[in-house]
């Protein structure tokens, strides 16, 4: 922030009045996902994949304001300092405000960069979001036969999906080819599901040039040749949500 002014306060706890997504995961191989993470990281054994949409609303340090984010995520194991974590990485995450994507980079190590997400579009039997930069489209995914869970798959799921946990990459490069910063971070989310379903889906990924999306135009075309081996259950969900900021932590190099 400018020297000299007194700047926004991020709390332990930053609390989301209400989060909603939905998510697209499918299974790839190990070997794909590896020139796609830091050296900290290795590809989990289920080398699982995941496109999301997630809706944020009631940002508490937004004073209430609302954000969206599409985002590609990959299950990774970090192990140093005789510790195991078996995490989930952004592979790349894109955001509608520009607020949460600077405090994002410079708190968290997350790779945010700034996209047009609109609502959801939902059909008679469908859904469908997508991310586009100046118009141009990146990736789209669409939902279908999406059913409400209840009972003790919802009990089972809900207690699954509670808190989840991050792994990030610290990076900021320096001037002559030097290195700022360049470490592994980990923090917590936790959401309060009211409200959780399954249902089928997949992801279709757009082919912008250098000139249509000058930022982000290498992201699709890299990530649409991880082999898709198989989809796996569709999970969409709502609730009040915490990121956990007292969680954030500076891992040991391996």
């Amino acid at each position: 922030m400018p020297i000299g002014y007194d700047r926004p306060e991020l709390s332990d706890t930053t609390r989301y009045s209400r989060t909603s997504f939905v998510t697209i995961p499918f299974v790839t191989d190990p070997d794909a996902l590896v020139p796609l993470l830091p050296s900290f990281f290795k590809p989990s054994p289920r080398a699982i994949v995941t496109v999301s949409y997630q809706h944020i609303g009631g940002v508490e340090y937004l004073a209430g304001r609302d954000y969206k984010i599409a985002q590609a995520m990959a299950e990774v194991v970090y192990e140093a300092a005789g510790r195991s974590i078996t995490a989930i990485y952004p592979l790349a995450m894109w955001e509608s405000d520009t607020n949460p994507i600077i405090a994002g980079r410079e708190f968290l190590g997350t790779p945010k960069l700034y996209g047009e997400i609109p609502e959801i579009e939902r059909g008679p039997d469908e859904l469908r979001f997508s991310c586009s930069e100046y118009g141009s489209l990146l990736f789209s995914g669409t939902v279908r036969n999406m059913k409400p869970l209840s009972g003790e798959k919802f009990a089972q799921l809900r207690e699954a999906m509670g808190t989840l946990r991050m792994l990030t990459w610290k990076y900021i490069p320096g001037p002559d080819g030097t290195v700022d910063a360049n470490y592994p971070i980990s923090y917590s989310q936790e959401v309060d599901f009211d409200e959780l379903s399954m249902g089928t889906g997949e992801v279709e990924w757009a082919s912008p040039t250098a000139e249509q999306a000058p930022i982000s135009w290498q992201i699709p075309a890299v990530l649409s040749q991880l082999p898709i081996r198989r989809y796996l259950p569709v999970i969409g969900g709502s609730g009040p949500a915490r990121l956990l900021r007292s969680t954030v932590e500076r891992l040991p190099l391996p």
